[in-house]
């Protein structure tokens, strides 16, 4: 479902990664949670947010984005990318949730596809997920559209046909160690 990613390389490499001449002090992190202020890639350039579309929206389904009115108009005019280095899913009910960190398998960085807005004042987006791959469907129902580099540009001017889920060997998945999702997420 996406409700923490990682950010944690450095300016240089993200800056090089997106081909990007500058960007906003940002502090790199394994944690970014929603509500939190974090890195967006606009065709203009890049931003620090807030992430939690208008009212805390923080998700937006694929298959709606066309019909829901909150998501319409962003989804045809204020598209970004969010650079992360991963992000988190847990598996399991109740108590006894294992936690999982999933990767790019052939780089450090990739991009969640995002929409952002200017909404009281402030800059805001939101994750776009779609129905998990395959491989990540024992993990989660859903996964985050992960924007291949080669797509960046295109997708941040309306290109169509990239609302899926990510190849089943691009991510690889991680158990994280009980001692490491305690520090992190508590």
């Amino acid at each position: 479902m996406c409700t923490r990613y990682s950010l944690h390389s450095d300016a240089q490499v993200v800056a090089r990664h997106f081909g990007l001449d500058a960007l906003p002090a940002f502090a790199p992190r394994h944690d970014i949670a929603p509500q939190a202020s974090a890195l967006i890639v606009r065709p203009e350039g890049a931003a620090l947010a807030h992430w939690g579309l208008k009212a805390g929206m923080h998700q937006a389904r694929a298959e709606t984005l066309g019909v829901k009115l909150s998501f319409r108009e962003a989804y045809h005019r204020r598209r970004c990318l969010i650079p992360a280095n991963g992000f988190y899913e847990w598996k399991g009910e109740g108590e006894s949730k294992q936690a999982y960190y999933l990767r790019p398998e052939a780089r450090e960085l990739f991009a969640f596809a995002g929409l952002w807005e200017r909404w009281q004042g402030r800059e805001s987006f939101c994750v776009i997920t779609v129905e998990a791959s395959f491989a990540l469907r024992a993990i989660s129902e859903r996964m985050p559209v992960i924007i291949a580099p080669e797509h960046y540009a295109g997708w941040l001017h309306g290109e169509e046909g990239l609302l899926r889920p990510a190849p089943h060997n691009a991510i690889r998945s991680d158990p994280v160690e009980s001692e490491v999702e305690k520090s992190l997420f508590n």
